[in-house]
């Protein structure tokens, strides 16, 4: 299971669903992350994404992300 921050993806999918009646697949959040330039390796500092041209979804994974504090 991957882990960002502490939580899961399955965790933030979740979120997602309970929050906006949506679901994501793992294919919107590793794009995202791809996107924002997310090492779930490297997470020593919260970085800031500002991505541009996100389908709907990707919106959702990037407000899950930010509600995770992954990134600002």
């Amino acid at each position: 299971m991957h882990y960002l921050n502490g939580i899961s993806i399955n965790g933030s999918r979740d979120w997602i669903q309970k929050k906006y009646g949506v679901i994501v697949s793992n294919t919107s959040i590793s794009q995202v992350k791809e996107k924002c330039g997310i090492d779930e390796f490297k997470l020593d500092m919260k970085l800031e994404c500002e991505c541009e041209n996100l389908t709907e979804k990707e919106q959702y994974v990037l407000m899950a992300l930010k509600h995770f504090k992954v990134i600002k």
